[in-house]
């Protein structure tokens, strides 16, 4: 299966044995998680839950690997240039926002196929 609608960063397929692999394709960063990536990710998710093919999930970075699940809010970008991302769900004044409720929502419907 080939996502349905064109997505920007995530590459969506699923095999003859029911095992759907997303591919997060921006490996210039890494493959680091962004709001357009996020947004994609939810996207190629909600795709696969609907499948009745779909019966596990593999998340990676293209190509062959690269995987960081790692996100500085634009507010903290210039303060963290120097050192490494914190985690999404961990960074201060990310608690209530936008893209952790769309991380929860990822991970409860993979949990659900």
């Amino acid at each position: 299966m080939e996502s349905p609608q064109p997505l920007t960063f995530i590459k969506t397929t699923v095999d003859e044995l029911g095992v759907a692999l997303l591919e997060i394709c921006r490996p210039e960063k890494r493959n680091a998680l962004s709001q357009s990536v996020i947004d994609d990710l939810v996207k190629a998710v909600t795709a696969v839950e609907k499948d009745d093919q779909a019966r596990a999930v593999v998340l990676t970075g293209a190509p062959n690997g690269p995987f960081s699940g790692k996100y500085t809010p634009p507010s903290q970008r210039g303060l963290m240039r120097s050192a490494a991302s914190t985690d999404v769900l961990s960074t201060p004044g990310v608690n209530n926002s936008p893209v952790k409720l769309k991380l929860k929502l990822i991970a409860k419907k993979l949990g659900q196929i």
